[in-house]
């Protein structure tokens, strides 16, 4: 891994980038916001640093090795379409590869549907078990929306993931090395299933969204509504970081010291 300054701040432009990004084409609007003291390097003056808080603690989250993060909030505030550009921006991949890579927490969803199925020409011809693995669990950036709507038993699959980074379908076993998770939880009803204390034991950090305030909707109903009309992912959620890039931002995160 490089260990040169020049490289280092290139990459903590482009993560900057991303932050920037999101706010400038409103991919993302909400009214809260973080506030950091920065000492300047020259004049040592304190001054201030506001950035849009749940974004910021997503971006944190993405720059974290191997991190899980809960986003909760109401219906319809944005949870999953913010995870989804960011998979864009930090991964360069395709807006359809990150959709197709998410898990949509339900009652019905079975083992197959979670991890894997068999290849059933292999199974009938050779009698050999050849499991072809969701995309869910080789994707890298993965997302699990509605987090609460998962039974007990879909929960403990996912526990294996996490704590061990293994996933087992028969006879097959997959080693998960790398991964970035984020999990989306709404408002709990008939078709919600309280989560084990292990599984959320597994999340760094939970972060509540409240809904957007009067001010951010006027600014999200003046944007363009990207399910009609789509985006531009060459302008509006372009590919900024590459999966090599990130690993080398958690090169440098690992590198930090913590007293």
């Amino acid at each position: 891994m490089p260990t040169n300054l020049g490289e280092e701040e290139i990459l903590r432009k482009k993560v900057w980038k991303i932050i920037n990004l999101t706010e400038a084409n409103r991919l993302y609007v909400h009214y809260k916001t973080l506030t950091f003291k920065k000492i300047g390097k020259v004049s040592s003056k304190i001054k201030l640093i506001r950035l849009p808080e749940i974004l910021t603690i997503c971006v944190l989250n993405a720059l974290v090795p191997n991190s899980a993060m809960l986003l909760t909030g109401g219906h319809g505030s944005g949870k999953t379409t913010l995870v989804k550009l960011l998979g864009r921006m930090f991964t360069a991949r395709s807006l359809r590869e990150i959709e197709n890579s998410i898990i949509r927490g339900h009652p019905q969803l079975t083992e197959e549907k979670l991890i894997g199925t068999l290849k059933l020409g292999k199974l009938m011809k050779d009698g050999e078990e050849e499991v072809v693995w969701r995309q869910f669990v080789t994707s890298f950036w993965k997302i699990i929306d509605e987090v609460n709507r998962l039974t007990p038993y879909a929960q403990d699959i996912l526990l294996s993931l996490l704590a061990e980074g293994t996933v087992k379908y028969y006879d097959s076993i997959i080693t998960i090395n790398k991964f970035c998770l984020f999990g989306t939880i709404n408002p709990n009803d008939v078709g919600t299933f309280e989560l084990s204390q292990p599984f959320l034991d597994r999340f760094g950090i939970s972060v509540p969204i409240a809904m957007p305030a009067s001010h951010d909707l006027q600014l999200i109903l003046a944007g363009k509504d990207e399910k009609f009309s789509g985006l531009d992912e060459l302008i509006q959620v372009p590919k900024v970081l590459s999966l090599d890039e990130l690993m080398e931002i958690w090169y440098y995160v690992n590198r930090i010291s913590f007293s």
